[in-house]
C-alpha cells in the first residue's frame, strides 16, 4: 500500500463492485466540514452551501476530539512525523432530487487514492481540497502504477462535465475519504471496519461557470506538479543523506573494530637517510591541514634500494625503512601515514640529497 513517491490516482469502479460497495458501511470515525476559505488561514466560516463560482476547501473532524492519525493505520507508528508516502481514498458523488447522477461507467467516480503532501500526522484535524484555487491548492490525485508522474486536482474538478451537471439547478455533493485498514497479520480488514470521514454540502450550479471551472482546473496542474516535484526532490534528498548517514556509521564500525598496528607499540628505531624526528612532523605537518601528530615511529633500517629503468640505468633509490606518523584530527578520528625517503639519481653513481614524501 505504501510506496515510496507515492502520488494518487482514480479508477472508475464497475457497476457490480459499486453495487456492492453501497450495501455496505465503514465504520464512521468523524465528519467533514467545508468552506469558501482554506481551514489553514485559521479562523473560517463554514458553511453547507456553495455556487459553482466558489471556491470549496474541506476539513477532517475527527468524533471525541481524538486526534486524526489515531484513527487510521499510521505505517511503522509513525506518528510524529512527516510521512509523504501515505495515501487515502477520496470518493465524490454529485445527487440531484436524491438520485445519483451519471451513466452507468461514471455514476460512482471513486476510490480515487490521493497522497498527502507534507502532513504531520499528529494533529486533531485535517484539511483537503475540495474545488481549490490555483493559488490554495494543495493535494491532488494521480495514477498509482506512475507515482512519479504529476498529480491531477482532485475529484470535482474531474466531474465538472454533462453527465453530472446536465442543468442549471441545486445539487447535492458528497465527500467520502477513508481508509482500507489493516489487521496486525497486514491483511486488508472488512470493509465495515475501514475508517471514514463523510460530509455534503448544496451546490448550485450554473453553466456561465463552466469555462472558469474548466480554466481553474487547467491552472491548478502547474501549482501541484511544481508541489510534488518539491516534495520527491526532498524525498530523494533524504534518502541520499540516509544513505550517506547509514556509511558514516557502517564506517566508523569499522575503524573501531580495527586492530592497531604493531608499529603503535614496537620500538621506534633511528631514522635513516640523515634525518630525525622533528624533521619528519615537520614535513608532515606541513603537507596536511587540521592533524595533530600523536607520535612518529621509524621500523628497521634495511639499507638503500635502488629502482632503474628498462635500460638499466639507475632512476633513484629509497630507503627501505617504514616511517609511521600517527596522527588525530579534529574531529577525533585517528589514523596513519607513511613516510618515504628517498633520492633521485644525478649520474656517475651519484645521487641528490635525501628528500621526504608521502607514500
Amino acid at each position: 500500500m505504501f510506496k515510496l513517491y507515492v502520488a494518487i490516482f482514480l479508477m472508475l469502479l464497475s457497476p457490480a463492485l459499486l453495487s456492492a460497495q453501497s450495501t455496505r458501511t465503514k465504520r464512521n470515525v468523524g465528519k467533514i466540514i467545508f468552506a469558501t476559505q482554506p481551514f489553514s488561514n485559521g479562523n473560517v466560516s463554514t458553511s453547507k452551501s456553495f455556487t459553482s463560482s466558489d471556491f470549496i476547501y474541506g476539513q477532517l473532524v475527527p468524533n471525541d476530539g481524538k486526534l486524526f492519525n489515531e484513527l487510521l493505520d499510521v505505517p511503522g507508528g509513525n506518528k510524529d512525523s512527516t510521512y509523504n508516502e501515505w495515501y487515502l481514498y477520496y470518493n465524490v458523488k454529485v445527487f440531484k432530487n436524491g438520485v445519483i447522477m451519471g451513466n452507468e461507467y461514471s455514476r460512482d467516480y471513486s476510490n480515487k487514492v490521493w497522497s498527502l503532501l507534507n502532513i504531520n500526522w499528529n494533529i486533531k484535524a485535517l484539511n483537503v481540497d475540495v474545488l481549490p484555487g490555483p493559488e490554495n491548492v494543495s493535494t491532488g490525485i494521480g495514477s498509482m502504477l506512475g507515482y512519479n508522474n504529476d498529480p491531477e486536482p482532485v475529484p470535482f474538478y474531474n466531474l465538472i462535465d454533462p453527465v453530472y451537471f446536465p442543468e442549471n439547478g441545486k445539487y447535492t455533493i458528497k465527500v467520502e475519504i477513508f481508509d482500507e485498514s489493516m489487521d496486525a497479520w497486514g491483511k486488508k480488514n472488512a470493509e465495515e471496519k475501514w475508517p471514514s470521514f463523510q460530509g455534503e454540502f448544496d451546490f448550485i450550479f450554473s453553466n456561465s461557470d463552466i469555462a472558469k471551472l474548466k480554466a481553474n482546473r487547467l491552472a491548478v496542474l502547474p501549482k501541484l506538479a511544481e508541489q510534488y516535484k518539491k516534495t520527491r526532490n526532498a524525498q530523494v534528498s533524504k534518502g541520499y543523506a540516509d544513505k550517506a548517514k547509514a556509511k558514516a556509521q557502517a564506517d566508523n564500525a569499522k575503524v573501531e573494530n580495527m586492530q592497531m598496528p604493531e608499529s603503535w607499540t614496537a620500538k621506534s628505531q633511528p631514522i635513516g637517510g640523515g634525518f630525525t624526528v622533528d624533521q619528519i612532523k615537520k614535513f608532515f605537518l606541513s603537507e596536511t591541514k587540521g592533524k595533530t601528530i600523536v607520535k612518529v615511529f621509524a621500523g628497521v633500517n634495511d639499507g638503500w634500494v635502488v629502482q632503474k629503468d628498462k635500460y638499466g640505468i639507475p632512476t633513484h633509490q629509497y630507503l627501505d625503512q617504514p616511517v609511521v606518523v600517527f596522527f588525530k584530527n579534529t574531529n577525533g578520528q585517528c589514523g596513519s601515514h607513511h613516510i618515504s625517503i628517498a633520492q633521485s639519481y644525478i649520474g656517475k653513481g651519484k645521487y641528490n640529497k635525501a628528500g621526504l614524501d608521502f607514500v
